[in-house]
């Protein structure tokens, strides 16, 4: 199995945190692994740039957009804990979550669909993220696509 889009991390790293207790990021990133059952050679895998592992990416994307959609929030350098508006989603139980799904919250919205210089020329023209894919990994694949 690869490390699945940052999307998909979203019900993982909502249920990690729904203890109410502060969580360190680097914690959550390897707790969101176990609960995928990522094998050591997907948490090692790294990005085509080298630089980062494709995992803490991925990971570090979806808490970019929990936060924005105030379904976590900050209390340190690198540590967060729920809100109340993440115990009322948890709630429904939900199986999935999108970024349409965090749409539901203006706070998200108003981030994410943000006029954008060119915005509508990256990608396949629709200005929003369809294939998944965190904003290096589409770097990367045009980068290639220019090789």
């Amino acid at each position: 199995m690869s490390v699945p889009d940052f999307q998909s991390m979203f019900v993982p790293f909502l249920q990690i945190t729904a203890d109410g207790q502060e969580h360190r990021f680097k914690q959550i990133t390897e707790s969101v692994a176990d609960a995928m059952k990522l094998s050591k050679d997907d948490r090692e895998e790294m990005l085509p740039s080298g630089n980062q592992r494709r995992l803490v990416n991925r990971v570090g994307w979806a808490r970019t957009h929990l936060k924005h959609a105030k379904l976590i929030e900050y209390t340190g350098r690198g540590v967060m804990k729920i809100t109340l508006r993440e115990m009322e989603m948890l709630a429904g139980q939900p199986a999935a979550l999108t970024l349409k799904d965090l749409d539901q919250f203006s706070e998200h919205y108003e981030w994410y669909h943000k006029k954008r210089p060119d915005k509508a020329t990256v990608g396949n023209g629709s200005g929003g993220n369809p294939d998944g894919l965190t904003p290096e990994e589409r770097i990367a694949n045009l980068t290639s696509d220019l090789n």
